[in-house]
């Protein structure tokens, strides 16, 4: 953990840390891919469909203003799509998507992430529910931006 006047990192462990920039909130969350403890990749673990893939909690409250995806090997056939959950309740009412062709969900022609839950608070459970994982498609992480 390191905390200054600038910025705040604390490790929460299974790779995940949580970033703040003075009243800016970063939250990356890996997913797939990674192996083992040393944090080695292994690009042979495809993302598979399935609610809770990823869990943190949050560090703080703040409001949830950005969120997107990406994945180290795009899906070679279909789209991965992930929703997040706040406490049991899908905080977007359009999920993040990765096109078939792309390997972050910012590409051209992805239909953008609408948060409709922006309020986070302390402690909160959110969970990373992967609902389609494209074929092949590698490490999927997914950022989380919020100020607050």
């Amino acid at each position: 953990n390191t905390v200054s006047t600038q910025v705040s990192v604390q490790d929460v462990g299974n790779g995940n840390a949580n970033v703040s920039f003075n009243s800016q909130v970063i939250m990356m969350v890996p997913m797939g891919a990674i192996a083992n403890s040393t944090g080695q990749l292994n690009s042979s673990i495809a993302i598979v469909v399935g609610d809770g893939q990823a869990y943190i909690r949050s560090p703080k409250t703040f409001a949830l203003t950005g969120v997107s995806a990406c994945v180290l090997q795009n899906s070679s056939s279909g789209l991965v799509t992930i929703q997040v959950r706040n406490n049991g309740t899908d905080i977007l009412s359009t999920p993040l998507t990765i096109l078939q062709t792309a390997n972050t969900s910012r590409a051209i022609g992805t239909t953008p992430a609408v948060i409709s839950i922006p309020s986070i608070v302390l402690d909160d459970l959110l969970f990373f529910d992967v609902d389609t994982a494209g074929t092949n498609a590698i490490g999927l992480i997914v950022t989380l931006l919020g100020t607050g």
